[in-house]
């Protein structure tokens, strides 16, 4: 290398060692690819950064979407409970007899929907602790990039993955069972269904409603009596209401007696034919004659408080073959 002074000062020259030379383009070379390696690596952690973000997000939705599916499923189940108890109503009711398995079987899925409403009882099988792997894998993201590992920039949203991961197989596993317990109600609930359709003529004249909108304010058994002062047996309900509402029949049926009767006051017996009968007791005001025929809602009397009785209520009764059953066996509404 030459050096050239201005004016009469003289020239000189030296020379760069090719080592040197060398030395320092392969440390040029280096310091690019590493700046490459660093900016590339850097725009590859920005992008993870921003799709994080974006699951982070998507994540969030997806977990209130599973509370919310959380909440639905357990009104499901509340439904179906209410529903199997609705079944076993009509069952009596039809007479439809079931069978040692049906009943064993029946028993393990009324402890099914208890325990598929309180998350705590679930234990998962292998295969369901399988799906919790499978939605891990499929909406966490890649573990294969460890320096991104070293941020600890996936962390978070692994966490929170696995807890959804675990909601929706927790979720998918109360379908699976709430599906099969429905499907078998609705085979009862059709059998059941073809027997009424056989027996319509016999339901008909089958007691199967309240007598008047109200509240139960005592249940058929033994109580102590107002006017007795000792313990007696209750033969029917009392159904409290307002004063002069609606008394109607509970089925299609022939009024045998419409009168006053010592402590019942107003009183009211239908019979319905196949050894059944009803009776409605306290009435403040008739509607109907002895031998006169009914259909079922037909208002045949109001509520009223008369003969031995504390308030406005209907003392009502369901007989079979002149012995007192409970009528909340026969009530399906």
């Amino acid at each position: 290398m030459m050096v050239i002074p201005d004016g009469t000062k003289n020239t000189h020259s030296f020379r760069i060692p090719k080592v040197i030379w060398n030395s320092l383009l392969i440390i040029f070379a280096f310091a690019t690819i590493l700046i490459a390696i660093l900016t590339y690596d850097y725009f590859q952690i920005l992008q993870q950064v921003y799709r994080n973000k974006y699951l982070s997000t998507e994540n969030s939705q997806l977990k209130e979407q599973v509370q919310i599916l959380q909440l639905k499923m357990n009104s499901l189940l509340t439904d179906v409970e209410r529903i199997q108890e609705f079944e076993k109503k009509l069952r009596i009711m039809s007479g439809v007899e079931r069978s040692i398995e049906n009943d064993k079987k029946e028993k393990e899925e009324e402890i099914d929907i208890k325990i598929l409403m309180d998350n705590r009882s679930i234990r998962l099988s292998p295969d369901y602790s399988l799906l919790n792997q499978l939605y891990f894998q499929k909406l966490s993201p890649s573990n294969s990039d460890q320096r991104l590992s070293l941020f600890s920039l996936t962390q978070p949203y692994e966490t929170t993955t696995t807890q959804d991961a675990e909601s929706l197989a927790m979720l998918d596993f109360k379908i699976n069972n709430a599906s099969s317990i429905v499907r078998t109600l609705e085979k009862r609930v059709g059998i059941i269904e073809n027997e009424i359709s056989r027996k319509k003529y016999f339901y008909q004249y089958t007691p199967s409603i309240y007598p008047t909108d109200g509240w139960v304010t005592s249940y058929y058994g033994p109580r102590k009596s107002h006017y007795a002062k000792r313990i007696k047996m209750h033969e029917g309900i009392d159904i409290g209401a307002p004063s002069g509402h609606p008394i109607n029949a509970t089925a299609d049926g022939i009024i045998s007696y419409a009168g006053k009767k010592p402590g019942f006051g107003n009183f009211i017996k239908i019979k319905h034919g196949y050894g059944i009968e009803t009776i409605y007791a306290h009435a403040k005001k008739l509607f109907v004659k002895s031998g006169q025929q009914i259909k079922r809602g037909q208002k045949i009397a109001s509520v009223g408080s008369t003969g031995y009785s504390t308030g406005p209520h209907v003392h009502y009764e369901v007989r079979v073959n002149a012995v007192p059953v409970d009528p909340l066996y026969f009530i399906l509404n």
